[in-house]
């Protein structure tokens, strides 16, 4: 999709352009849209700014980062953020309690330095990489 839309309050389609710059197909717009308002919920909980650095890759970027074919960013349900001033185990556990009481989808949460990896797959993982 071409044109950048306000997708939340504070959060832009063009957060989750792909690195390449390169143009998603429309049929992945309801993920990315349903992305960003876990996203929104996630930083008005934490009352803090994330800063998304990763979200959608087209298959060309992702091939090149070695990625899976089962990537959840080749779909548009995938994000990797951080926020500043929030320790990342902190912002896994809130991540947790917003999943247990169904204030966000369940998806796979993994942390590693000063980054999360957040996806809405469904799927229950956890893994600190720290």
């Amino acid at each position: 999709m071409k044109h950048d839309v306000q997708l939340t309050k504070d959060f832009r389609l063009s957060h989750f352009n792909c690195p390449d710059n390169c143009l998603f197909p429309g049929v992945f717009f309801r993920n990315i849209e349903l992305l960003a308002h876990q996203i929104q919920i996630l930083q008005d909980h934490l009352q803090e700014p994330i800063e998304i650095l990763e979200a959608y890759k087209c298959i060309a970027q992702n091939t090149r980062e070695k990625g899976t074919f089962e990537s959840q960013h080749i779909i548009g349900k995938a994000i990797i953020f951080q926020v500043d001033r929030v320790e990342t185990m902190q912002v896994m556990n809130i991540i947790d309690d917003l999943i247990t009481t169904n204030f966000i989808k369940q998806g796979v949460v993994m942390i590693w330095d000063k980054k999360v990896y957040y996806d809405i797959s469904g799927q229950n993982y956890r893994w600190d990489l720290r």
